[in-house]
């Protein structure tokens, strides 16, 4: 079977393994695969990709130029996987800034995460909009101030997966856990598509 490449554009041919995948393996050899598991809050946080100069590129032209269509590259491979790991659980996007999701027409993580067909609520939100990236080292420190959870969410013994699309510094995803744990589910997990590494 044939499909053409979202990222590179070129026909490729694919094999059942990889169903529908919709890169080739080109293409997606060049994101770094890191596989990585490590506790964070005391929660098991999954990573799968190092944020390289390819992966940063990627998620440059899917977010910042708009292009909707480069959604499901990220999972590609592995959401089948994923899918059938999470089946059970509700995944919680950590919020990003409400002016990008407005004026890109989507928020970018949540896109990505609803290819899996598992249930997805909006149960934090920030008190105030910013974005990380426009943040130094001891501002995204004190970022666990800037969220909230919804008062009304029922989370009580669910499973819940917190998701988003890059660690650095990791205080948005401790504050995320932090506000879930408030609310008594039975377990929590993460997962992040890519983590910058030192």
């Amino acid at each position: 079977m044939f499909n053409f490449c979202k990222i590179c554009l070129k026909e490729f041919e694919y094999h059942g393994i990889f169903k529908k995948t919709c890169i080739c393996n080109s293409c997606f050899k060049q994101f770094k695969i890191i596989d990585q598991k490590e506790k964070i809050n005391g929660v098991i946080t999954h990573f799968i990709y190092e944020y390289n100069s390819f992966f940063k590129t990627q998620l440059f032209h899917y977010k910042g130029c708009y292009d909707y269509e480069l959604r499901n590259i990220f999972l590609d491979r592995f959401k089948y996987e994923i899918k059938i790991k999470y089946s059970s659980y509700i995944i919680i996007p950590i919020p990003s800034s409400k002016k990008d999701d407005e004026k890109r027409g989507f928020n970018h993580v949540e896109e990505i995460f609803s290819l899996l067909n598992i249930k997805l609520i909006k149960a934090i939100y920030k008190n105030k909009d910013f974005k990380q990236s426009d943040r130094n080292k001891q501002e995204r420190l004190k970022v666990k101030y800037d969220f909230s959870i919804q008062e009304n969410i029922d989370l009580k013994n669910k499973k819940i997966l917190i998701v988003d699309d890059i660690l650095t510094t990791g205080s948005s995803l401790r504050s995320a856990i932090e506000l879930v744990k408030s609310k008594n589910p039975k377990i929590i997990k993460a997962l992040i598509i890519a983590r910058k590494l030192d």
